[in-house]
């Protein structure tokens, strides 16, 4: 990425931060359809723990990162970006467990600090925004 982009990013994103303070989410949300996936935050309030989704949608969002990557960026960094051990990342892996998300996602919800902000976050830093965007 270029600076001038990674600029334009970090400008967008300070301007999002002040719409949310506003509670201008209409712009926000119309800026989400021109602005690069990941720089405009997550739909909703960053600090919504991740129980509170329907099931449907968390089903949704754990089918998609329970598909296996062949560059690993899938639900093994996902978890090992939230503190989860290699050792037991690894034994859910072997375990042949079709949908391994929903495990760690039992895991997260009885955790505090499981906010949709948090994992909007450690999509973006593993270069999956656009599932970011569209699941949180």
């Amino acid at each position: 990425m270029k600076f001038w982009e990674t600029q334009m990013q970090m400008t967008a994103y300070r301007l999002v931060c002040k719409l949310r303070k506003f509670e201008r989410m209409d712009v926000v949300k119309v800026l989400r359809k021109y602005l690069p996936s990941g720089t405009t935050g997550p739909r909703r309030p960053r600090n919504m723990h991740i129980k509170s989704l329907d099931y449907g949608e968390l089903d949704d969002f754990c089918r998609c990162l329970s598909v296996r990557q062949p560059n690993g960026m899938d639900w093994r960094t996902f978890a090992a970006n939230l503190g989860i051990g290699k050792t037991l990342i690894d034994l859910w892996d072997q375990q042949e467990n079709k949908l391994p998300m929903h495990k760690l996602m039992s895991i997260c919800e009885t955790q505090s600090d499981a906010t949709i902000g948090k994992f909007y976050d450690v999509l973006v830093k593993m270069d999956l925004p656009h599932i970011a965007d569209e699941y949180l």
